[in-house]
């Protein structure tokens, strides 16, 4: 508690202190989430936060695990195999283990990155992002299934239609415990090829992030295994085709590939020092790719704006690492040649939002997907495997409305979303035995989803909402084996388990105090899960899925930022969360732990109670042409519990970095978790010699070169 009101304590003395000092002129924030044209960010009666590429380069965020874990309240790692598969948390939602459909949604542009039976992240890099927009919350009628939590949607950068334009970044950096530096290199050409109607932005990048842990074949003693062996290599390569050819109408075409490799893993046996201990003679590794295909086109008719969003996408990624026995795990058949089927996504929305200054907005739309995964294990040790394929066929119908009362001071919304799924799975024990054993099953489950909220813009510059919605989620499928198991231990398992639903209130506030230069916006939430989907450890050594019961996660975040001077930022971004579990199955709480009771009352896996960051970036000319800039942060985060009954560390990291710009030329120092704080954030199991915990970065410092031709 302490803690806690020493985080907002700070935050507030940041508000009220700065009367009496000179002001700068604040920046207009723009966003578009409401899928309605664009919209001031203190106007926009939602919680949602924006952070735009000069901030995510200013606050050195490179990927998404970087995004989610220091710049956004109430977020978290949820789970972590690797690198690239990784789970992520909002306001608690997103607990209930690594497989099922996404409890936050993902969007690149207007595609989401919606994988049936997976909530992998996209492992995507910041090199190209032109900003992030961040709703927390279910917004289940513009974003429908999948987004129980949240959404994020990461906007890309678009091509020049009117000059050549050249970017590109070099980075070298030395970390703690590693024998070769980190190097980054990343750039991007636009130029048009019909002036004014038809640009091509062409960008990629490759980054190397050394290893820091030894790994022995079994206790940590005598001489390693290997040295220095998580090493991961990351790449990514994109190209964007724009074409308007009128006023009225664009096209957007893009293509983009992201993906790499890593050593070993992440999930080691101890993190100070970092050492993945047990492994035999085997060479752990991770591997992902992902290909992107889409296109937008949009078409001004004057009283409305239509727009129809296709994509499709591939992705794959396996993993393989020892620890008592070896493991090997493979989401989307990269290592089957053909053998069995990929995952892909094939995407398909066409929506009008109204364009006319009349008191009456709306939007509408549909929405189809044809998409597919593959989840495939082997555990050698314990002569078991499974493969699991999902199908899905699925579309929905969606549409919200608005109408502006006095003159638009008070603002009342409703919208709905009908949701229909045809699902199948085919479950195949031990596929690649003499006697496989396939069960195949179906469900066609559908929902209709709402949102209220009324607004209210007593002045200018201020903004006050209530809104209220549903969220809903999509079955966990899982193979025979699973449940067998659940039912060895007296749980009703069931291939197909039954979809979680959520409902959401909130009560926020946002606005400027433009006498003293400060942003702000204050939100409250209460959120509620019926039929909670969770993973569970049976008695058999075989993780599974069940249906828990209830749960309620509730909390405030807070955002404020304060220009005093000329050139000088103080932000602050916190969280204060309590997710709990409700009325609950004994028998499924009786799996979901090994030495923690989940019962009513008691705190949801993987939930931090509080999550903050401290900011505080100065910029001025310092002649000849020359400026000089600087940020520096300080990010606390609660310690969460696992279950097994152990809490993660309390840790903070300590960022910073300075800067020159000369011209088109940019030279930064930077330094990252300065303390070298290794927690470990997250704990999978704790038992020696199965230990599985991940910590942050080592220490980092190194050399930012930039040039920028624009």
């Amino acid at each position: 508690m302490r803690s806690r009101l020493m985080l907002f304590g700070c935050a507030s003395i940041l508000a009220l202190t700065g009367a009496a000092m000179a002001q700068a002129e604040i920046e207009t924030v723009v966003v578009t989430a409401a899928k309605g044209g664009a919209q001031k960010l203190l106007e926009s009666p939602m919680s949602v936060q924006v952070l735009s590429d000069v901030e995510l380069k200013a606050k050195h965020i490179t990927d998404i695990h970087d995004l989610i874990t220091t710049a956004i309240p109430g977020a978290s790692e949820e789970e972590q195999i690797g690198i690239f598969i990784r789970d992520y948390a909002l306001r608690g939602s997103g607990a209930g283990g690594g497989v099922g459909d996404p409890m936050i949604g993902y969007y690149i542009d207007d595609t989401a990155w919606a994988i049936p039976n997976s909530q992998v992240a996209p492992s995507l890099r910041m090199v190209d992002i032109d900003r992030v927009e961040v709703l927390r919350g279910p917004y289940g009628t513009l974003y429908g299934a999948g987004a129980m939590g949240g959404t994020m949607i990461f906007h890309t950068k678009n091509p020049s239609l009117d000059r050549l334009t050249v970017n590109a970044d070099m980075t070298v950096a030395g970390m703690q415990n590693t024998d070769t530096p980190n190097t980054t290199v990343e750039g991007a050409i636009s130029f048009p090829l019909i002036e004014g109607k038809l640009g091509l932005r062409v960008s990629g990048g490759y980054n190397y992030q050394a290893g820091y842990a030894s790994v022995y074949s079994g206790a940590a003693t005598g001489t390693p295994l290997a040295r220095h062996a998580n090493d991961v290599h990351q790449e990514d390569i994109r190209a964007v085709l724009l074409w308007q050819p009128t006023e009225n109408f664009s096209a957007r075409f893009q293509y983009w590939a992201f993906g790499g490799f890593q050593n070993y893993s992440t999930q080691m046996q101890s993190v100070s020092p970092a050492a993945l201990t047990n492994w035999g003679d085997f060479k752990g590794f991770e591997k992902s790719h992902s290909n992107l295909y889409s296109a937008s086109l949009e078409y001004n008719l004057d009283w409305a704006t239509l727009t129809s969003a296709t994509s499709y996408f591939r992705t794959a990624g396996e993993n393989l690492y020892a620890l008592y026995p070896t493991i090997s795990l493979d989401q989307g058949g990269a290592t089957q040649n053909g053998k069995y089927p990929g995952t892909y996504s094939l995407q398909q929305e066409f929506r009008l939002a109204s364009t006319s200054k009349g008191p009456l907005h709306w939007v509408a739309g549909v929405y189809y997907q044809d998409a597919r995964s593959l989840y495939w294990y082997t555990i050698p040790a314990f002569s078991i495997g499974a493969k699991t394929n999902v199908n899905t066929t699925n579309w929905s119908t969606f549409g919200e409305v608005s109408y502006d009362l006095f003159g638009g001071k008070l603002v009342p919304l409703f919208g709905l979303r009908y949701y229909n799924d045809d699902r199948s799975f085919t479950s195949t024990s031990n596929p690649d035995s003499t006697s496989p054993v396939t069960v195949n099953g179906s469900v066609k489950p559908s929902v209709t989803t709402w949102r209220a909220n009324l607004s209210w813009h007593p002045v200018e510059d201020m903004t006050v909402f209530f809104n209220a919605g549903t969220g809903f989620r999509s079955p966990i499928m899982q193979s025979a084996p699973q449940v067998t198991a659940l039912k060895t231990d007296g749980v009703d398992g069931q291939l197909s388990l039954k979809p979680d639903t959520d409902i959401s209130y909130e009560v926020g506030f946002k606005g400027r105090l433009s006498d003293i230069n400060v942003d702000y916006a204050l939100s409250g939430y209460w959120l509620t899960y019926k039929n909670y989907q969770t993973g569970v450890n049976t008695t058999t050594g075989i993780s599974a899925f069940a249906n828990l019961g209830t749960a309620r996660t509730e909390g405030f975040d807070l955002e404020l930022h304060w220009y005093p001077l000329d050139g000088l930022t103080l932000g602050f971004t916190g969280n204060i969360n309590r997710s709990v579990y409700g009325e609950i199955d004994p028998s499924v709480a009786a799996l979901s732990s090994s030495g923690f009771d989940v019962k009513k009352g008691g705190q949801l896996l993987n939930t931090p109670g509080y999550t903050a960051r401290f900011d505080i970036g100065y910029e001025r000319d310092i002649g000849d042409g020359y400026t000089l800039y600087t940020n520096a942060a300080a990010i606390p985060t609660a310690k969460r519990i696992n279950q097994y009954g152990v809490y993660s560390a309390t840790y903070t990291l300590y960022n910073t970095a300075i800067g020159v710009r000369y011209g088109r030329y940019d030279v930064q120092l930077f330094g990252e978790n300065l303390a070298d704080a290794r927690g470990p954030f997250y704990i999978r199991a704790v038992d020696s010699p199965k230990a599985m915990v991940v910590g942050p970065n080592p220490r980092t410092i190194g050399i930012r070169l930039g040039v920028n031709f624009d």
